[in-house]
């Protein structure tokens, strides 16, 4: 029954606001390291392509689906640890989850890497839960999942992308020589 309230027509739209959300994150992480350098183009760029290839991939659309709310937690009970601590009075630097502190962004980025693996893990048996649905075998071992991977003609053709993309990176963001 259609209601006014019915928001499930916006599911069609979840590889977009994945694609944006992960553009936008990329470019927030490569303006801030500065590792393509401090052209916003160049950035810009990288940016584009990695949401892209998250938008138009199903199997990363729905990693994105399965650790967005686990990392957005992860956010919010740092934020809680923080602002209790601040209640107790601690500020600026006394702060337990400090994100000035290298140590505890290098924990925050490993702990989000495992969530983004296991949600990974999570959306491919999905997948192959609905091969076996359909009656198709999924390949049991890691090197033939590896192998069947690598020779699929849109991998090959997204290599092929990717160093096209890295050498022109690279030749772009290169000084020239006088």
């Amino acid at each position: 029954m259609a209601t006014f309230l019915d928001l499930s027509a916006l599911n069609f739209f979840n590889p977009v606001f994945a694609g944006l959300f992960i553009m936008l994150a990329v470019f927030a992480i490569l303006n801030k390291t500065e590792i393509l350098g401090k052209n916003g183009a160049i950035q810009w760029v990288a940016a584009i392509l990695t949401g892209l290839i998250f938008a138009s991939v199903r199997t990363l659309t729905r990693t994105f689906e399965i650790a967005a709310p686990w990392t957005i937690m992860l956010i919010i009970l740092i934020l809680f640890i923080n602002l209790t601590s601040m209640f107790m009075g601690a500020s600026g630097d006394d702060l337990p989850l400090n994100p000035k502190n290298l140590s505890i962004m290098t924990l925050f980025a490993i702990t989000v890497a495992i969530i983004f693996f296991v949600s990974l893990g999570q959306a491919m048996h999905e997948k192959d839960v609905a091969l076996e649905a359909q009656g198709v075998e999924p390949v049991e071992t890691f090197g033939g999942q590896l192998g069947e991977t690598i020779r699929n003609p849109a991998v090959l053709g997204l290599i092929l992308v990717f160093l096209i993309a890295t050498f022109t990176v690279l030749l772009l963001a290169a000084k020239p020589s006088a």
